[in-house]
């Protein structure tokens, strides 16, 4: 979404808010944007999985957990296990608009340095 200009235009207004970090700016998404990175994904993964209405549900709650979580404060005494995004990081993407952009479970700037350095 910040890589290219066509797409962050639907993004920013989740930037909107960049300087009041509360759970609930997790939900701040244009109608595009929750089309093009959660409808769309789960659209695709159901297709390639078989899914029923139970794990529908767990997974769109668990996404939106942690979507709650990322946008929370420090939560310094949680220790997230490795490949998960913490709070601290998602907050440097709010700071750093130009790179780390893991959310809202997977850490890929962690998984990609891994990867780069073996």
């Amino acid at each position: 979404m910040h890589v290219y200009s066509s797409m962050y235009k639907y993004h920013k207004f989740h930037h909107i808010f960049d300087n009041i970090l509360l759970p609930s700016i997790g939900n701040a998404t244009s109608k595009e944007e929750f089309l093009l990175a959660y409808v769309v994904p789960t659209f695709v993964a159901g297709k390639m999985v078989t899914i029923n209405e139970a794990s529908f549900i767990i997974s769109v709650f668990i996404i939106s957990l942690f979507n709650l979580f990322i946008h929370c404060g420090p939560l310094q005494y949680v220790d997230w296990a490795p490949g998960f995004i913490s709070p601290q990081h998602h907050h440097l993407h709010h700071k750093e608009k130009s790179k780390h952009y893991s959310a809202p479970l997977i850490n890929y700037d962690s998984l990609f340095e891994k990867k780069m350095s073996t």
